[in-house]
């Protein structure tokens, strides 16, 4: 079964584009985009994370982030024709609340979640505490698994760890190949590095992180297996409509 995915741009908020690139790129200014993304099954549509408006992300934001939007999530899926109470289904990427803020929208769906992940979420160490926002988690109707898992016919969550202990990215079979949604806080440069940094790693992990050799495995499997990355925050993202075209 093939499907089609659409990037929803929510916001974008401004910050530097190390964080997204370990020991690259600190100091370069950088907008960067919070999506959702909607997996189109047919009859089946599938949402990837639920971030909220810019006011919210600034409100929850540790170190200070300033954003705009793009559009509301209501205004988004009535675009392509749906309501957020027809969606039965949200996969979370990670529990950071700049993918979760706008979880409210959605009352009927259940969220699928790695097991390690909300463990971690219920009790984080202090210095990714600011990170996990109880309040946003504590009423989601969760439903936790554990390592990669099969959701419908082509649709699969991968265990990408390292950016968060239970960070899952989103493996879907469309007509142009395997299509992989980064669950990390990626852009372009995670998975093709301009030189000469590519003469020395073929990936870079991301600048958060709470292990540095987990999140740089998990960027080399996605790159290996996918036919089309698509990473979590890349701007040239919001200027396509269709994944694949």
């Amino acid at each position: 079964m093939q499907h089609v995915i659409y990037p929803l741009p929510i916001c974008q908020l401004h910050g530097n584009k190390g964080m997204f690139t370990y020991r690259h790129f600190y100091g370069e200014e950088y907008w960067f985009p919070v999506f959702s993304w909607l997996i189109d099954m047919g009859t089946e549509k599938i949402m990837v994370d639920c971030p909220g408006p810019a006011a919210e992300m600034e409100k929850y934001s540790t170190a200070g982030l300033k954003g705009k939007d793009f559009q509301s999530m209501d205004e988004c899926l009535k675009e392509k024709g749906i309501s957020a109470d027809q969606i039965t289904t949200v996969i979370l990427t990670h529990l950071h609340y700049d993918h979760i803020t706008g979880t409210d929208k959605f009352p009927n769906a259940r969220f699928i979640v790695q097991q390690e992940e909300l463990e971690f979420a219920s009790n984080p160490h202090p210095l990714f505490k600011k990170s996990y926002r109880r309040n946003l988690i504590e009423n989601l109707k969760f439903d936790a698994v554990r390592g990669d898992t099969s959701l419908f016919p082509g649709v699969e969550v991968l265990l990408t760890p390292g950016h968060t202990p239970g960070t899952q990215s989103v493996a879907i079979e469309t007509a142009k190949g395997k299509v992989v949604i980064a669950g990390f806080c990626s852009v372009k440069e995670n998975f093709f590095p301009p030189e000469p940094v590519n003469k020395t790693f073929p990936v870079i992990p991301p600048g958060i992180m709470i292990n540095s050799m987990e999140a740089y495995d998990s960027a080399l499997r996605i790159k290996r297996i996918a036919d089309i990355i698509i990473p979590l925050h890349e701007s040239e993202t919001v200027c396509r409509k269709i994944i694949p075209e």
